[in-house]
Formats: structure tokens, sequence, C-alpha cells
């Protein structure tokens, strides 16, 4: 059992072949797609804290041993982020090398001002970032940073 599972923040689903492995913390769950973008759903009025942030980077991590892959991440049923949580996803080192591309996915005029302000404030340089309200035009736009 390493560190982040210890930890005992997140549970892991989906192990049987060609169903992608999905890791669910207490604010989200991710896993990675056969289409080979990420993917992760905000839980319905999550606050997103530092500790959230963490635990949803790691889970990535775990995912594909740290490679990068695009990244869409549903925000649309999100409550709030702290700036605590905002500053580990837009600067720490390891959360800005597991994407190559972010995509959020908004709906409500509340989850496309985080998005909006994520992108404002906290944006990451090392990778292109773009807000959509459809999710077929997200994923299409993250595959075409997917590595074959």
């Amino acid at each position: 059992m390493n560190q982040f599972q210890s930890q005992g923040g997140w549970a892991l689903l989906g192990l049987q072949k060609n169903i992608p492995q999905v890791i669910e913390t207490p604010s989200c769950k991710q896993w990675l797609d056969t289409d080979g973008v990420f993917r992760a759903v905000v839980e319905e009025n999550a606050k997103l804290t530092l500790q959230d942030a963490e635990l949803h980077i790691q889970a990535l991590w775990e995912l594909d041993n740290g490679t990068p892959h695009p990244l869409m991440v549903d925000i649309r049923k999100i409550c709030s982020v702290t700036k605590e949580g905002r500053d580990y996803l837009s600067t720490n080192k390891k959360s800005i090398s597991i994407a190559s591309a972010l995509a959020f996915l908004t709906k409500s005029l509340l989850s496309r001002v985080t998005g909006n302000f994520f992108v404002g404030f906290n944006k990451p340089s090392s990778f292109p970032v773009r807000i959509f309200t459809n999710e077929k035009k997200a994923v299409k736009w993250l595959k075409s940073f997917v590595k074959d």
C-alpha cells in the first residue's frame, strides 16, 4: 500500500478488462478513459480544499504512473474552490505536469464563474486551457492532444 492509499482518501473501481479504472476521492471521481483523455467529475456541491486538490492530482498520477494526458474536469455541480486549492492546482509541479491540455465542462453560472476565475487568475502556463458547455466539443478538442 503506498502513501496515497494509506490516507484512506479514495476508492478503486472498475478493475475489469476494457473498463476504465475509476478512483473516487471525497470530492471527485477520476479515470483515464479508453480514448486517452483523463476525466474528472466533481461531486455535487463540492467545496474543493487544498486537501481535495492534492487527492485529485495524486489520483490522476496513480491512473497512469504520472504520464500526462489531456484532462476534462466536469465542474457543472461544483460549489467552490479555496484559494489554496486553486493555487495548488495551478502552480504545484505535480499538478501542472499531469495534464497536456485542460478543458473545464460548465453549465451553471456558478461553474462558469469558477472556470473563468481559474483561467483568468490561476491558469497554468504549461498547457492550453479552455472552457466548454458541450461535452462532445470538449472531448473533440482534448483528443487533439492525445499522443499515440
